[in-house]
């Protein structure tokens, strides 16, 4: 796996319907990578996973590499961004209210 660079957010799925969620400003999950708490310090990103890694809420905790730019927030990769728009087997929730193909 290649090096992270900040800046980096904390994702993870949701326990209870394997949503994917964000660690917030305010140290909770939320739906969207643009609510997400953007990290410059990896230090500080790195323990920030592990004080919410072990929340019964979330599996798989983990950093990502993120873009900021125009006011947005990408992931760094493919796979990130693909994984913030929900499931792909219908078109529903994050999908229906993101009317932005580019993603």
């Amino acid at each position: 796996m290649a090096r992270l660079k900040p800046p980096v957010l904390v994702t993870a799925n949701a326990l209870e319907g394997g949503e994917v969620v964000y660690l917030t400003d305010q140290d909770e999950w939320g739906p969207l990578m643009h609510q997400g708490r953007v990290f410059n310090d990896l230090t500080v990103a790195h323990q920030a996973l592990i004080d919410h890694g072990e929340e019964h809420r979330v599996v798989g905790p983990y950093l990502i590499s993120i873009e900021v730019a125009g006011g947005k927030v990408r992931g760094h990769d493919y796979r990130e961004n693909f994984r913030s728009r929900g499931p792909t087997n219908y078109w529903h929730g994050k999908q229906a209210e993101n009317d932005d193909a580019s993603l």
